[in-house]
């Protein structure tokens, strides 16, 4: 029997008005909830829900309700901003704001604001489709109007200002130094994504050497990363002894991949230089494309200037893989054998990882995310995302080590 056309739209009313109760920040029949007023409101809250209710109704009738509960739990956030700041030995672009791939022969500071998409996910730079779809928001996105360069003591006097708005236990400044085939653009989002996914409430700032950011810059990069130690080191020199005046009450550290040759050698001669005076917090060395040799002579420095250190290595890196067998043709310390050291505790992830990155990205992992909010925070975090890890001891004749998937 053939349907009235009468019948068909009331039907399509319905499902359209279902759609919108399911994703308004209204709700049917509750009480209006009215977001503070803030830059991501650019268009008005109810125009850009009836957006997301658009990309819903569009999509198949066999996603329909998945997508509803993913728009409904996403507008339980709003979009909103981290600002994070900086230090670099790149060359400003002269072109536009940020800098360039090529060295520089100073250390330059700054800050700038990444907008972070009420729609973001544990571990993820990117939006999901579906708002991607309706919004055409790719995810994380460094506002570049809010780029501003800094002399050393303006840069202290911002931190300070920011720091002297929070309570006592959040005045803490998280360092992110990136590793090989990254800009300073993806740097600074991924600072922001850190930042946002372990509760940095403090001050986030990253250190960005001049990586060519692509994939066939490797060599180049190896050389780059080391002209670059004596940079890194009059940075974290700067932070460290700044940090009182800057308010803050511990200074963390997270090195990726290649960073961790910088971070390893400008460290070994701030304790020298400085005799043991500038302590960090903890230090988080993940996936480190490092000579295990190396590692082993000067990775002693560790436990001598920071509270905590932890290595992260996993066996599914097929990146660090291909270096230790391909290219290096030794033992890197990011993959197995497990580098067990005196004060330093090594976690093997075994979770599952993405091969689009090669497995080398598991820092930004669920699971490693959740180890590390732990670590830094001193509490279990009680996400969906981290009440499944599991978390067992492993043994080499040289030591326990912990296995995390």
């Amino acid at each position: 029997m053939k349907r009235k056309p009468f019948s068909c739209l009331a039907s399509y009313l319905q499902m359209a008005l279902l759609s919108l109760c399911l994703i308004t920040a209204y709700g049917c029949g509750g009480t209006a909830t009215k977001a503070s007023p803030s830059k991501a409101d650019k268009e008005p809250l109810p125009l850009r829900d009836m957006m997301l209710g658009a990309a819903v109704m569009k999509a198949p009738p066999h996603e329909q309700a998945a997508l509803a509960n993913v728009s409904r739990n996403a507008l339980e956030k709003k979009d909103h901003y981290r600002t994070v700041w900086y230090g670099t030995n790149r060359k400003p672009d002269a072109d536009r704001p940020g800098y360039t791939d090529q060295r520089d022969n100073q250390v330059h500071y700054g800050k700038l604001t990444v907008f972070v998409p009420k729609s973001h996910q544990l571990g993820s730079i990117k939006s999901p489709h579906w708002y991607y779809r309706a919004l055409g928001k790719d995810g994380l996105e460094v506002e570049w109007e809010e780029f501003v360069r800094f002399s050393k003591d303006d840069f202290v006097k911002d931190i300070r200002k920011e720091l002297d708005k929070m309570q006592k236990d959040e005045k803490v400044i998280l360092v992110y130094i990136h590793g090989y085939n990254v800009d300073f653009e993806k740097a600074a989002i991924r600072t922001a994504q850190l930042s946002e996914d372990l509760s940095i409430n403090g001050i986030a700032a990253f250190y960005s050497w001049p990586s060519k950011g692509d994939l066939t810059g490797y060599l180049a990069d190896e050389a780059t990363v080391e002209a670059s130690e004596d940079y890194l080191y009059e940075f974290l020199y700067f932070i460290a002894d700044k940090q009182d005046e800057m308010g803050a009450r511990n200074v963390h550290i997270i090195a990726h991949s290649m960073g961790n040759r910088a971070l390893l050698r400008a460290l070994n001669r701030l304790e020298t230089e400085k005799n043991g005076k500038h302590r960090f917090g903890k230090i988080f060395l993940a996936a480190p494309d490092v000579d295990s040799d190396v590692f082993k002579s000067l990775a002693r420095v560790y436990p001598k200037i920071a509270s905590g250190t932890t290595l992260y290595i996993s066996p599914k890196d097929v990146a660090m893989k291909g270096e230790a067998e391909f290219i290096h043709q030794d033992l890197r310390v990011g993959y197995p054998p497990v580098t067990i050291m005196e004060g330093i505790e090594t976690v093997s992830f075994e979770g599952k990882t993405d091969l689009l990155t090669f497995g080398h990205l598991y820092y930004a992992d669920p699971i490693v995310l959740c180890h590390l909010y732990e670590k830094i925070h001193g509490v279990t975090p009680t996400s969906d995302e981290c009440k499944s890890i599991s978390k067992i001891k492993g043994k080499t004749r040289n030591g326990e080590y912990i296995i995390i998937k």
